[in-house]
């Protein structure tokens, strides 16, 4: 807000550094953008995303600390920060304001937890003519006001005796099936999707997305994986579990 209403106008860049106990960002001296930022007595100048851009280059910015966290990810590591801002004159980079600072909490956002099936499950196909996948979120309350959506994705375990919950990064898996973004937290897999074939194990994970790219989640959103078998194998074995004299009918 530009208080001095014995000027017409003002153009202005800002001062920007962030801190926290592992990073620190801060604009680099003598760095001017582009265009500058002009500003009418009495009226209030609001930032939109486009007016940020060159403040966050690398480039244009001295970075400590934890560098290769915030290279490897484009984001903050979570924690607590001080953000600060100080207004300077575009032409001679003379404060104009004083720095202000206001301390926030990062927190990314946790990945959906599958509730059912439970991992290890055995699917019977000829009583369960859909498998129910549900999943859950501890962030119910997302700050930015998007609803979470969701992807379902399912692969079919490929080699016999493989690991199910490491088989899809050792290339042990085939993808069979991804469904439309949900918003909904829970997916009837039934006979509209690809069949599965009998005695297969399959692998399955949830993501949470948002396409606007406003919220962020632990993990880039993925859930753990987890996997069920459908039915037994054909020519298979059911362990044995009878217990001391008891019969089977």
């Amino acid at each position: 807000l530009f208080n001095d209403f014995n000027e017409a106008s003002w153009t202005f860049k800002l001062k920007l550094t962030i801190q926290s106990s592992d990073v620190q960002l801060s604009t680099k001296t003598g760095f001017t953008p582009t265009n500058p930022i002009t500003v009418m007595p009495g009226e209030a100048y609001r930032f939109s995303g486009a007016d940020w851009t060159e403040y966050f280059n690398f480039a244009n910015l001295n970075v400590s600390g934890d560098v290769q966290a915030i290279v490897n990810s484009g984001r903050l590591p979570e924690g607590f920060y001080s953000f600060c801002l100080q207004v300077l004159d575009y032409d001679t980079g003379d404060p104009l304001s004083d720095e202000i600072c206001a301390n926030i909490y990062i927190k990314l956002q946790d990945p959906p937890l599958i509730v059912s099936p439970a991992c290890n499950t055995i699917i019977n196909p000829v009583t369960q003519v859909q498998i129910p996948v549900t999943w859950q979120l501890f962030n119910t309350v997302n700050p930015n006001g998007s609803v979470p959506e969701f992807q379902v994705t399912l692969w079919e375990l490929m080699e016999k005796g493989a690991d199910p919950l490491s088989a899809v990064q050792n290339g042990q898996a085939l993808q069979v099936f991804q469904s439309d973004v949900l918003t909904n937290t829970f997916f009837n897999y039934g006979p509209s999707q690809p069949l599965l074939d009998m005695g297969k194990t399959y692998i399955y994970r949830i993501q949470a997305v948002d396409q606007a790219g406003r919220s962020y989640f632990k993990n880039n959103g993925f859930s753990q994986y987890c996997y069920f078998h459908y039915g037994y194998p054909v020519g298979g074995t059911i362990p044995d579990c009878i217990a001391g004299n008891s019969e089977v009918g």
